[in-house]
This record gives structure tokens, C-alpha cells and sequence, in this order.
């Protein structure tokens, strides 16, 4: 069980330090110009399955900027040591 928790706290650090990394580049994004620089991953337009009776919609996009790829590297290395 122990694994399980892990896995799952990894995955509330990763989200938060990206979420606070974006937050931040797009704050700064004025100041610094390159926090602005940004990729954007996924599938688009999104996978569309139509069966007459079901329809499925199936996509997602990842946005991510400089800021946020650091803050992910931080809360990565944040993570490792607890």
C-alpha cells in the first residue's frame, strides 16, 4: 500500500509544481520574456468514436511553459528528497 501512496503524492507534487511554474512564467513572462516560450502537447482535435448509440470524445492537451517545466524539475528533486 505504502508503493501506492507514493506513486499518488509524486503525481500531487508534479501537478502543483507545474501548476505553480506556469502560474509564475505567465506572471513573469513580461519582466523575463523567455518564462513565455511554450509547448503545447496532445491530441487535437480529439479522437471522436460514434456507434449510433455511444458517442466517445477522447483528447487532451498539455500546455507547458519554461517556468513550468522548472517548476516540475523542482518538485521532482523536492520529492526525491523526502
Amino acid at each position: 500500500m505504502k508503493g501506492k501512496y507514493n506513486l499518488l503524492f509524486l503525481i500531487v507534487v508534479l501537478a502543483v509544481g507545474a501548476l505553480l511554474g506556469n502560474l509564475l512564467g505567465t506572471l513573469l513572462s513580461d519582466q523575463i520574456p523567455i518564462m513565455s516560450i511554450s509547448q503545447s502537447l496532445g491530441i487535437d482535435p480529439p479522437m471522436h468514436l460514434d456507434l449510433s448509440f455511444f458517442e466517445l470524445k477522447l483528447g487532451f492537451m498539455f500546455n507547458i511553459n519554461l517556468a513550468g517545466l522548472l517548476g516540475l524539475i523542482i518538485s521532482l528533486w523536492i520529492f526525491s528528497r523526502f
